[in-house]
């Protein structure tokens, strides 16, 4: 995969406008991402949104918290243009900014600047674990030392938990999508070589149990096909209690050592 065909991709869904779809198709994923990285805000900070995409996320953390400032960053020009277009209709408009940048090259931006940097399913755009570590020690320049970033990512051995789940289902395995490039343990091992990690939680693990193993196990011997990301059982399991580590999207909290 280029960068540009996965630049492409992302500015294909700016035709959605302000929808939560253009970021990730999974409403309940997308909320409880939300709810985790909340927990992690105390409510004054200067924030740095990296992925911010059309900034469906970024004007709901606004929403929750009175006094931050994000700076929402996306290198796709298409989803900032729209991300811009939304905060016109926002009423906290001075708590918010938007711009594009590339996470491999922040060069321009000033150094010790930011509180929280938030990076959201943003690594796992990138081609390479090479990039994906040069990403995070980019970070480091912009973080103020005292600072935290907080990080949502897919990982590849979640994953692999996960369809080992659903093959005893009799269920297909899940394949990545072509335009990402999940965290392996040598990038998580980097994590924990190079921050103090504050949190590690699969936090969605119980979700992704109940969506990606109970709904479509169900629809299957069920005889149907089509899988409803609104189920009823998808907003169920958006409730429970979180357990084990079948969760493909993992939130970590990390401080520089």
């Amino acid at each position: 995969m280029e960068y540009q065909d996965i630049q492409n991709h992302w500015n294909s869904l700016a035709e959605l406008k302000d929808s939560y779809k253009a970021s990730w198709g999974d409403y309940f994923m997308v909320k409880k991402e939300i709810d985790e990285i909340s927990k992690n805000i105390t409510g004054t900070e200067e924030i740095c949104d990296f992925g911010c995409n059309n900034g469906f996320c970024t004007f709901e953390l606004i929403n929750r918290f009175n006094d931050i400032q994000i700076n929402g960053i996306d290198y796709s020009e298409d989803l900032i243009q729209v991300a811009k277009e939304n905060l016109k209709k926002f009423e906290k408009k001075e708590q918010i900014s938007f711009s594009v940048g590339n996470i491999l090259d922040l060069s321009s931006y000033p150094e010790k600047q930011f509180d929280i940097v938030l990076i959201k399913r943003v690594l796992i755009n990138l081609k390479s674990p090479e990039d994906q570590v040069l990403a995070l020690e980019n970070i480091k320049e912009i973080l103020k030392k005292d600072g935290k970033i907080i990080l949502s990512e897919a990982v590849e051995e979640n994953w692999e938990n996960l369809n080992r789940l659903r093959t005893e289902f009799d269920l297909e395995k899940l394949e990545q999508p072509w335009h990402n490039n999940y965290l392996n343990k040598k990038v998580i091992s980097y994590l924990y070589d190079n921050f103090s990690v504050e949190l590690d939680s699969d936090f969605s693990s119980s979700y992704y149990i109940m969506s990606r193993v109970i709904h479509p196990w169900v629809k299957k011997i069920n005889n149907k096909n089509k899988l409803d990301p609104l189920s009823e059982i998808n907003r169920l399991a958006s409730f429970l209690p979180n357990f084990g580590d079948y969760g493909i999207q993992r939130l970590f909290v990390l401080k520089l050592k």
